[in-house]
């Protein structure tokens, strides 16, 4: 049986275009855009779960993935908003947003260190990401 058909894969997923879509119409029925994005993250995260269940994500990826999707996400999300003058007179609020997106980035490099330092431990030595990795890591 092909393991995008199993239960604990198909469901998530299916579970993450049904809630997300949910949340975002109910948002978008109110006028609130903070629904909208909730309904969206609950989405992606739900959908990202599915598609890590099938195995096609490797082994401690799945967290370096959905930061840097969520730090694009919020730097972006937080661009429109500034650009669309939501701020009103207190336009450096943007800068409350810009720091999160920049932290998780921080983050995701940070994974990204620990995925070089334990690429032995868990068996990646001939993947491409570890000789991605592997190009920048120091060696002992």
């Amino acid at each position: 049986m092909n393991i995008f058909f199993k239960l604990k894969a198909i469901l998530p997923i299916i579970l993450g275009i049904i809630i997300g879509g949910l949340l975002f119409a109910l948002g978008e029925y109110d006028d609130a855009p903070g629904m909208c994005a909730i309904g969206l993250s609950v989405g992606f995260i739900l959908i990202m779960i599915g598609i890590n269940n099938t195995g096609i994500i490797k082994k401690g990826l799945l967290a370096p993935i959905l930061l840097l999707f969520f730090a694009a996400f919020i730097a972006l999300l937080t661009t429109a908003i500034l650009l669309d003058g939501e701020f009103g007179d207190n336009p450096w609020y943007s800068a409350f947003g810009f720091v999160v997106a920049i932290v998780l980035l921080i983050i995701v490099a940070g994974q990204g260190t620990v995925l070089c330092l334990d690429r032995d431990r868990l068996g990646w030595q001939n993947t491409s990401v570890v000789n991605h990795y592997a190009k920048t890591c120091k060696t002992a």
